[in-house]
């Protein structure tokens, strides 16, 4: 009895020691307890950390100025924090030395706002020179219908850092407004910034009319984590990632996916992309481009990159101004361009070593289905390249090697490209190519314009033109348009390959079946070149979403 009577008064004393929670109480620093979430954010010091201790909503927004501040639940319940009219505004008075941070922990935050509590910057959420942390948190940032503006503005020098927290942005769907926005007008030029998504993540942006995110300059990291960008961009331009400056990596079981993206520009631009082995980016069925790398590459073996199903180009490897691309896809990568409308096009100076890869049933509405090159393309045996279509000229391969400006000055573009011979279990589909039947394939032949057309199943065979091209895999720099097809005494396989069923084969790739283009072929406009290959404007026009 007496040792019971004393554990009594010991937990008595304890809980006397325990400050009281007050009615109407949701948030504490330190001892002091606070009413609203407003109030402790005005008390608190810099480096603060604020306690959660009840679900709260403003309609005032979040206001953190000249301070570092942490805003966490206790316990293991995560508290709702609900901001249905003003989002989030931080700022560093100019001049101040160190940069300060604002940091969500352990809790939900749900943002429906109509613009920032300073109403500058046209967007939810004005990050201004702070770090913006979310920490084991659930975020969701909702556009209300009568707003005009972008989700989150990173302002000046601020980062963006995701552990360990799931981040939804959706609906910014007005004139210009994307998920992400990052001002690039004063910064270009000094080091980049930072978007961290690591620890598990998932940031998931949908809906927005410009980008999903437009980053710039940004370096974004993607470890163990995944972003997914959805329905972006409007009907003539946007898309999934706007990353013109920045470097992408992704690491530690990491994955992008930018996919059935609305805009007319690309799932994906980055200046520099670094994939490590256990890495996943799928940038597919996108109205643009799938992904355009206009820097340097570093794709390590056993990465996966799916660039399928895209309206313009599966990989631009983009140049001009500030961008010099240099793309490089080893063996070992797993490496995907089908049913676009364009498998690979290298700009004009741009640089392509791929290894291996499959290049297969995209269908250009002009030259080159496979693969477009006026810069320098080398082309490995482990690439499967067949079975694409153009509509002029170089079903599978077209090397441009000059080009008109205006109608007047012809400009070289010193291409050159490299390739080998073909698979040793490559199959010819059997639409439109051969009349409905599938044949090995059984070389390179000519693929011009003019006539020149490789045709093998003319009832006459005069009609037919079926000139070989001797594969070197040494360095062409003429003007090359060629297909991988067969010569006169067509071979049938026996049995007939499944349709689309893959076959391995030299080119280790998705083999035989029929030829079902999956994509719209995109209007383009031709302006008639007069002794060279195209003009400079079709590759303009291409950039800038008109095609």
């Amino acid at each position: 009895m007496k040792k019971t009577l004393a554990i009594m008064l010991a937990l008595i004393m304890v809980l006397a020691m325990v400050p009281a929670l007050a009615d109407g109480v949701v948030a504490r620093i330190g001892t002091d307890e606070y009413a609203t979430l407003d109030a402790a954010i005005a008390a608190a010091a810099n480096d603060d950390i604020i306690e959660l201790l009840a679900d709260c909503a403003t309609s005032s927004g979040i206001t953190v100025n000249d301070k570092s501040l942490t805003i966490k639940s206790t316990g293991e319940t995560k508290r709702k924090i609900t901001l249905n009219e003003l989002g989030i505004h931080t700022s560093s008075t100019e001049g101040n030395p160190d940069k300060k941070y604002l940091k969500f922990e352990n809790c939900v935050l749900e943002i429906k706002a109509n613009n920032n509590p300073n109403k500058f910057g046209n967007t939810a959420n004005l990050i201004s020179n702070y770090d913006l942390i979310f920490l084991d948190a659930n975020i969701c940032i909702e556009k209300p219908e009568t707003a005009r503006i972008s989700g989150m503005y990173l302002y000046q020098q601020s980062n963006l850092y995701i552990d360990g927290s799931q981040v939804t942005i959706s609906g910014f769907n007005e004139e210009s407004a994307s998920g992400i926005y990052a001002d690039d007008s004063e910064y270009k030029n000094e080091p980049n910034r930072r978007i961290e998504v690591k620890g598990g993540s998932k940031l998931k942006i949908s809906d927005c009319d410009w980008y999903g995110m437009t980053i710039n300059p940004i370096d974004v990291l993607v470890d163990n984590s995944t972003i997914d960008i959805t329905d972006c961009g409007n009907q003539s331009y946007g898309g999934g990632i706007g990353c013109y400056y920045g470097k992408m990596t992704l690491t530690n079981n990491a994955t992008v996916k930018t996919n059935n993206n609305r805009g007319g520009a690309w799932g994906i631009f980055v200046k520099d992309l670094e994939m490590d082995g256990t890495s996943t980016l799928s940038s597919c069925n996108n109205k643009g481009d799938g992904i355009d790398i206009g820097g340097s590459s570093n794709i390590k073996k056993g990465a996966k990159l799916t660039l399928n199903g895209n309206k313009k180009a599966g990989l631009f490897v983009f140049t001009g101004g500030d961008w010099n691309g240099n793309v490089e896809i080893p063996d070992g990568v797993t490496f995907s361009a089908q049913n676009n409308g364009r498998g690979i096009w290298v700009n004009l100076g741009g640089i392509l070593k791929m290894e291996t890869g499959t290049v297969m049933y995209n269908s250009s509405d002009d030259y080159g289905g496979g693969v477009f090159n006026w810069g320098t393309s080398v082309l490995g045996n482990n690439v499967s390249l067949y079975n694409n279509h153009a509509r002029i000229a170089g079903d599978d391969i077209y090397n441009l090697t000059s080009y008109y400006i205006g109608n007047d000055e012809l400009v070289e573009t010193n291409a050159k490209i490299t390739f080998g011979g073909v698979g040793s279990d490559w199959w010819l589909d059997g639409a439109p190519d051969c009349d409905g039947k599938i044949h090995k394939i059984d070389g390179w032949y000519e693929d011009d314009a003019n006539g020149k057309r490789w045709q093998a199943h003319k009832e006459k065979p005069e009609d037919n033109h079926i000139s070989p091209v001797i594969a070197t895999n040494q360095p062409i720099k003429s003007k090359v348009a060629v297909k991988a097809a067969h010569g006169a005494n067509a071979v049938e396989p026996t049995p007939v390959p499944t349709p689309g069923g893959n076959t391995g084969g030299n080119g280790g790739g998705n083999g035989g079946g029929y030829y079902h283009p999956t994509t719209t072929p995109v209007p383009v406009i031709v302006i008639p070149p007069k002794t060279g290959d195209m003009t400079v404007w079709q590759s303009i026009l291409h950039f800038l979403g008109i095609r």
